[in-house]
């Protein structure tokens, strides 16, 4: 069998002989000869001409198992390649129909012959096991057979890829190239290859990335095709710093988002299926699960990285719900960064009781704050307690204590179970600056009177300026990173430095109330005077527990300690504010 083109002025005819005789000739024009061209006139023969489409069709087997002139190679691909997509779109309608009635005797099974033949990589390994000897296919032309030495490939499987696969491009490049192009159906079909083919397979895929990437034997060219090569390596890889190496590339190529989050859960959905469909035997089911999580968590902290750090904390929540964990520390987290203002509200609500005792209290005129149990032993003075009994207002502060313990608790367990991995979702640089901001007003004795002592108005602007100058920073942040996003605007900017605000802001206020309430009883030696004069606050002390609560000074603080963090934060200007410490 002959397969032979001829081209005229602006057609072009192919002819498909068997000894002689004609077996199929077609004409046309010159500018359609490509894959979507002979698609079309596949299924313009089909419903205008199905018995010389047939007569093609049959003689497709021969096809197969010819050599094509130099010339004639390319239109020989695109006709190939065509049918390819051709018989396998009719096939899958032919399902879609439930229907076993069909023109085109053996659809599927020309479809899977077609797909045989034009990305059929199989890997053989020699007798002694000296080398793997990969084959390389390329229809119509001889197949590329590449020899890969075996306990080189085994230590080091990448470099020695790299190598081969090299030297293999300078000597035939056509063959290398038709792999590159069309490596999305390699990969799909040594899915299902014999181990050795598909361990040979990944590491000839992870040596084309990086020859890629560094342009190496001019092959620059391909860097659009490197997501596709990363999403089967990253799929398949075991290994966590190799996932993240492969990993990232697909976050930072230039395609669409749209594009780029489907790729990312497929990822996801993959790691997932292949958790839930391998069959083990009992004692090793328990074991491949926990691996397998701990893989598919490994792969959503790296895309969640990358989101947070362009600051699109919608996507970053969405792919962590996506592992639908039963961790309940992951869906605090999760729910803190949907609706951070619902916990602010609490946080606030929480805080409103032991506010209207000082305030009930305030009103009576007395002197001193409200002080419950008994005084004497910690300061020497006229006032006397209040209230014989503190139980109600312990119980308020005890709750905050209890909620540090607990959150203590959960980060300590968490740690020991290794999948800690979700913590960049509590924002931890930015609650890591706060908390420096925190430290010198804990310290030093004027804060503390700065804090009780400050007069209503002064107290107020002075919080008003440092919320909006911590809000202002998390603004300037947001804006310069997402100023370069596509479909960037103002209102995206503000409504995620909001959101971003309020989380910082949560985390503060809690961090303040706690540390600032058990660290009061300690400095009253050196300002228990300003306790006597000031009435809007509430001081406690037992054998049990100690604490002083004074609203104005925990509202103050919050917002110096931001502002504070804010001005540490800039130390790290090369890090974003959401990144994991």
């Amino acid at each position: 069998m002959k397969f032979s083109v001829r081209h005229s002025n602006t057609t072009l005819s192919i002819i498909i002989e068997d000894a002689a005789e004609i077996i199929f000739h077609i004409e046309l024009p010159g500018e359609q000869d490509n894959i979507a061209g002979w698609h079309i006139r596949f299924t313009y023969l089909h419903k205008a001409d199905p018995k010389e489409l047939n007569e093609l069709l049959g003689a497709i087997p021969q096809l197969l198992e010819i050599q094509v002139d130099e010339d004639a190679h390319p239109t020989y691909l695109n006709v190939l390649y065509a049918m390819f997509q051709w018989t396998g779109e009719e096939n899958h309608e032919l399902q879609k129909q439930s229907s076993t009635e069909h023109d085109i005797p053996n659809l599927y099974g020309l479809h899977q012959q077609l797909k045989h033949a034009l990305f059929n990589f199989e890997v053989i390994t020699s007798s002694n096991t000296e080398y793997y000897e990969a084959i390389f296919p390329h229809p119509g032309q001889e197949r590329l057979p590449v020899h890969i030495p075996s306990n080189r490939f085994d230590k080091s499987p990448v470099q020695t890829s790299q190598v081969v696969l090299k030297i293999a491009h300078e000597r035939d490049p056509k063959c290398i190239e038709y792999f590159i192009n069309n490596y999305p159906h390699f990969q799909e079909y040594v899915i299902s290859a014999d181990p050795p083919t598909f361990k040979v397979f990944t590491g000839l895929s992870k040596a084309l990335v990086k020859l890629i990437k560094q342009e190496n034997a001019n092959l620059g060219i391909y860097i659009s095709l490197v997501p596709d090569i990363c999403t089967f390596i990253v799929k398949k890889e075991l290994d966590s710093e190799e996932q993240k190496e492969y990993l990232e590339p697909i976050l930072s190529s230039f395609e669409t988002v749209e594009r780029k989050l489907e790729r990312l859960n497929g990822i996801i959905t993959d790691v997932k299926n292949e958790i839930s469909l391998t069959r083990l035997d009992q004692a090793s089911v328990r074991q491949f699960k926990e691996d397998g999580y701990g893989r598919l968590m490994h792969v959503i902290s790296l895309i969640s990285g990358h989101y947070l750090r362009i600051y699109d904390l919608n996507s970053s929540a969405n792919f962590w719900r996506k592992a639908k964990s039963k961790d309940p520390v992951l869906w605090f987290f999760l729910a803190l960064h949907r609706w951070p203002y619902l916990f602010l509200v609490f946080l606030i609500a929480l805080l409103s009781l032991p506010s209207i005792y000082a305030y009930q209290h305030w009103l009576t005129g007395q002197p001193c704050p409200l002080i419950l149990g008994s005084p004497d032993s910690l300061i020497e003075n006229s006032c006397h307690p209040t209230f014989a009994s503190p139980v109600p207002e312990f119980i308020v502060m005890l709750t905050w204590y209890l909620l540090l313990l607990l959150l203590i608790f959960f980060i300590f367990a968490q740690i020991m179970r290794k999948r800690w991995l979700y913590s960049q979702l509590l924002l931890p640089r930015l609650l890591g600056a706060a908390i420096v901001g925190l430290l010198p007003l804990l310290l030093n004795d004027q804060s503390w009177n700065i804090g009780i002592l400050s007069s209503l108005f002064n107290s107020v602007f002075l919080a008003l300026f440092t919320y909006t100058g911590s809000f202002i920073y998390v603004f300037i942040e947001v804006h310069n990173i997402k100023k370069f996003i596509k479909g960037y605007s103002i209102a995206q900017a503000l409504k995620e430095s909001g959101r971003i605000f309020l989380i910082a802001l949560a985390e503060t206020l809690f961090i303040v109330t706690v540390t600032s309430s058990l660290i009061f009883p300690a400095v009253t030696s050196n300002i228990g005077n300003v306790i006597l004069n000031y009435r809007f606050g509430i001081y406690a002390s037992t054998s049990l527990l100690s604490f002083g609560f004074f609203p104005s000074l925990i509202i103050l603080w919050t917002g110096i300690a931001l502002f504070i963090g804010s001005f540490v934060q800039l130390l790290w200007q090369d890090q974003r504010i959401t990144e994991s410490i």
